[in-house]
């Protein structure tokens, strides 16, 4: 077993090549119908499975097959070994300047990958949803929220509430620009041990969102800084 939610369960799987005799470990992931169904989650995952067939990217976990029986709907991908980046940030409470740009770099490859090549927007950036492979690279995973809006904008409120952008909370639509906003969250919080926004209330994390309220400790690199600067910029259209 190697993760539980509330929806089902993920498995280590094996797959035996009829051919070679070549093993190959997998992961399986099962979610239950009667509560995708209870959780209103049936078009969410219908989307994932949408969007996990396009994607082909060295940084998004590898969608390799799908399945069902009467219970269960069946979800095969690429086994990652490694863990979440969640746990690792936990272990090390911060990372160092150059451990923040290599897990950085990898996630703006898979967001310029996911917008510029299929116009989808993820949605869903958080530690907890990058997981490391057995040579330590990170894989984008999890799609539930991921959309395809092309140069538009969509207007459901998803994803984690001190991840999700201005524009998501004032509900003017978002777009691709929601996931970079996310990006600059990211950064902030591998180098400080939290989020820019952190508050017990969710609506106070909203206000803080909206007003862009936050301030960057003095041990913070000022290249990283800067860069923060620019992601978590409130206007879209100036957004880097």
């Amino acid at each position: 077993m190697l993760g539980v939610g509330s929806f089902g369960y993920v498995r280590l799987a094996s797959h035996c090549d009829s051919g070679t005799g070549e093993e190959r470990v997998l992961a399986l992931k099962a979610m239950r119908k009667d509560h995708l169904v209870k959780k209103r989650q049936v078009g969410h995952v219908l989307n994932e499975r949408w969007v996990g067939q396009a994607l082909h990217h060295p940084f998004v976990c590898t969608l390799i097959s799908t399945y069902q029986d009467e219970a269960h709907l069946y979800m095969l991908t690429e086994a990652l070994m490694g863990g979440e980046l969640f746990s690792l940030l936990c272990t090390y409470d911060t990372f160092d300047a150059p451990t923040a740009r290599f897990y950085l770099a990898q996630v703006v490859c898979a967001f310029e990958y996911l917008g510029n090549v299929l116009g989808v927007v993820y949605r869903d950036l958080k530690p907890e949803n990058l997981l490391l492979d057995s040579q330590g690279y990170i894989r984008l995973v999890d799609f539930g929220f991921a959309k395809q809006v092309d140069d538009g904008v969509t207007f459901t409120l998803c994803g984690t509430p001190e991840y999700i952008s201005p524009e998501m909370v004032t509900n003017r639509g978002h777009g691709l620009g929601c996931d970079w906003w996310a990006t600059g969250v990211l950064l902030y919080e591998v180098l400080t041990g939290t989020t820019p926004f952190a508050h017990d209330s969710t609506m106070e994390v909203y206000t803080r969102i909206v007003q862009c309220s936050y301030a960057v400790p003095a041990d913070v690199p000022m290249p990283a800084a800067d860069l923060i600067s620019q992601l978590l910029e409130p206007s879209v259209a100036a957004r880097l």
